[in-house]
């Protein structure tokens, strides 16, 4: 869920009653935002990509969604712009090219992920984030309320996250580890700068 408030000064934030904000109220809920939002970052200062690639990225969704569609200064992951985020949902798209925007909003305003795009929801650590695309790439399964996060473990290099299938409660189990990439890759324009990142693996997918 999503709420509205209104501030004259930056300062004014300091002020804002979190846990009043998180409490369940009316005049919490009179302030709730009806509609989902999309950031999209186009911070120049911070990476040269994400004003170069955001900018249109944002345009074009304001051309669908318009006040929905909002700039913003940095969501991470500026890597792999042009990126945005979906409020409240928290689901995460990037290397979105010229004209897959008003796709991926339609897809969105389904319930559905754009999965080519997809990168997780922002509330998932990477490993997570890796787990639920690939979960959802093998099942062919793109609704974004089809499976619940469980939690992970950890043995070595490997990792196991769970999930569970919201249709027919069964378990899946990812096991993944992570290596270097095969190839460098650009991971940022400003200045600019080449390295191998650290790319998850699947290992396998079990369901119980």
């Amino acid at each position: 869920r999503l709420f509205r408030f209104e501030f004259r000064r930056y300062a004014d934030l300091l002020d804002l009653d979190i846990p009043a904000v998180a409490a369940e109220n009316p005049a919490r809920d009179s302030r709730e935002w009806p509609g989902p939002l999309y950031l999209v970052c186009t911070n120049g200062k911070r990476d040269k990509c994400c004003a170069k690639f955001g900018l249109p990225l944002y345009r074009e969704l304001a051309a669908q969604a318009g006040e929905a569609v909002w700039q913003c200064s940095h969501i991470g992951g500026h890597m792999y712009a042009p990126t945005f985020v979906s409020l409240p949902e928290g689901h995460c798209f990037g290397h979105v090219k010229p004209g897959e925007g008003e796709s991926i909003l339609n897809s969105l305003l389904q319930d559905e992920l754009f999965l080519s795009r997809y990168r997780g929801r922002a509330c998932y650590p990477k490993i997570v984030q890796a787990a639920d695309y690939f979960l959802r790439d093998r099942q062919q399964r793109s609704h974004a309320k089809d499976f619940h996060f469980l939690g992970t473990e950890r043995a070595e290099d490997r990792h196991t996250v769970s999930f569970r299938d919201r249709r027919d409660g069964r378990e899946y189990r990812i096991v993944l580890h992570s290596i270097p990439a095969d190839n460098e890759t650009l991971k940022s324009c400003t200045p600019p700068k080449s390295g191998r990142e650290m790319v998850y693996r699947l290992d396998t997918l079990e369901t119980e």
